[in-house]
């Protein structure tokens, strides 16, 4: 029978109210006080007061979470006195109440079965209420279809991180993936931890880019750090198994703009006679060869601007899923929009905030961020100094949450001059329409000398990776390979 469309609706009916299990909720009590070893599990399951939606099994919850925080005795006796302290005793019902908990249960032996159904019961309630407010969202004079599936896509994305329960592991489980990496040593191969960044030395500092660690590379502006973290990202791309990729989320840069760099940069083509009208023949020769290489290339990169740390949780899980992406760089920390609801929150807090759930994304999806950030002005007040991680700006979380912090700096121009002259550094002499006196001449044209300073990492050592930036093709250099390195020979190819 249909429904007139004028008719009002009736009162609410049970199977109405929200999804609840009152009596599994006295069960789950009911066996914490038959035995206080029951306490862990069901707190492990259960630790939010609100997961009971009777407020009388709320309380008792409480009172017995409260004792057993502060190393007390749990059982009823005790929790009736605490409820009586607390003036709470009536509202659950007052003793009688109290041991019909004790009746309900039985006995502890089902407790993973109460404990899963009031769960789940509590679950569903956290999911309609996400529903709810995302209608709310719908009902807004201003509302828009992407803003509220992306709100509610997030809201989906954190109920389930937080009902997904991680199991802990025996230190032995680990054993065999150790040993496949130690029989790979013993074939007489170098297996890195992580991605290979092309750099040698900086390999042998990092291991690698590794799986599930948050990396931050810091820098006062112009001096390289976008321009770095894309030639790690194609580096690193150009290694990976088929089906594998790169994914970029570029706050500052356009990705045409990314792609010009990448092409021009692996090509040799000058970007400045392309951006100035400009370009010659023997240029275009050279991006035409290339061009085939960019195509291959598997680096997805999303330009969205105004993006904040949920959205971009969202779609780097998408990318994972739908594009194979293994690693991801963020361009850069102190662009990312505050989360919806939390704008007029302190700026450090929020990038706090920001700074823990990439670490925790970087540990869910098993992939290494690289995550680009600002330093502050004080390092520019001694500039001879190195810089170090109070540099960064705006966040001191970050010291904590990254498992590696590396920043890029001005080396000492006069040491370079000096080093030009070393065996190490000839291979800089070569430079394409030159000759050895014009470099030693005019060297600062073609060159910039850039250190990269691993100032943290929390298993492995720190110091200075020096580097050469060529200006023209936008690419840094390993300052100190010469041909007879795998890595020289790669930089004196490019020149």
């Amino acid at each position: 029978m249909s429904r007139d469309a004028n008719s009002k609706p009736g009162p609410a009916v049970e199977d109405e109210l929200p999804p609840q299990a009152p009596e599994a909720e006295k069960a789950v009590l009911g066996c914490c006080l038959l035995d206080p070893q029951c306490i862990p599990d069901a707190l492990e399951a259960l630790p939010d007061a609100k997961a009971f939606y009777d407020l009388r099994n709320a309380l008792v919850w409480e009172a017995i979470t409260r004792l057993y925080a502060d190393g007390k005795a749990v059982d009823t006796i005790l929790v009736h006195q605490w409820l009586k302290d607390q003036g709470a005793l009536e509202k659950v019902g007052g003793a009688v109440a109290l041991a019909q908990l004790v009746d309900t249960a039985g006995t502890a032996s089902n407790l993973q079965f109460y404990v899963s159904e009031v769960r789940e019961k509590w679950l569903l309630r956290q999911t309609a209420a996400a529903i709810s407010r995302a209608h709310l969202s719908l009902k807004q004079p201003a509302a828009r279809a992407g803003a509220v599936i992306e709100e509610l896509i997030g809201m989906a994305t954190e109920l389930g991180e937080r009902h997904t329960s991680s199991v802990a592991r025996r230190l032995g489980d680990w054993a065999p993936e150790i040993e496949e990496r130690i029989e790979a040593f013993h074939r007489g191969s170098q297996q890195l931890l992580g991605y290979a960044t092309g750099f040698r030395y900086l390999d042998n500092m990092l291991c690698g880019f590794i799986p599930g660690d948050y990396y931050i590379l810091a820098a006062r502006p112009s001096v390289g750090k976008t321009a770095l973290a894309m030639q790690l990202a194609a580096e690193i791309a150009g290694r990976m198994s088929e089906g594998q990729a790169v994914g970029v989320f570029s706050l500052e840069m356009t990705g045409r703009a990314l792609a010009e760099r990448e092409w021009f940069g692996r090509s040799g083509a000058n970007l400045q006679k392309y951006r100035n009208g400009f370009l010659v023949n023997a240029d275009i020769e050279k991006l035409v060869q290339h061009r085939a290489a960019l195509g291959a290339l598997p680096v997805y990169v999303d330009d969205t601007s105004a993006l904040n740390v949920q959205q971009l949780a969202i779609k780097a899980r998408r990318m994972k899923r739908q594009l194979g992406c293994q690693m991801f760089v963020v361009d850069y920390l102190q662009l990312l929009e505050p989360e919806p609801g939390r704008e007029s929150e302190n700026r450090n807090y929020e990038l706090g905030r920001i700074s823990k759930r990439i670490k925790a994304l970087a540990k869910e999806l098993q992939c290494p961020f690289l995550v680009l950030a600002q330093m502050n002005r004080d390092w520019e007040k001694d500039p001879t100094r190195k810089p170090q991680m109070s540099d960064l700006r705006d966040s001191g979380q970050v010291e904590a949450d990254a498992d590696c912090i590396m920043f890029l700096y001005d080396a000492n121009l006069k040491k370079f001059e000096n080093d030009l002259d070393s065996p190490p550094m000839r291979w800089l002499r070569r430079m394409p329409g030159g000759n050895e006196e014009e470099v030693r001449r005019d060297w600062k044209k073609h060159f910039r000398r850039i250190n990269l300073l691993v100032a943290k990492q929390r298993n492995g050592p720190t110091g200075d990776v020096e580097l050469v930036y060529h200006k023209k093709l936008l690419r840094f250099l390993d300052a100190h390979a010469d041909s007879e390195d795998t890595a020289g020979a790669a930089n004196q190819e490019m020149l």
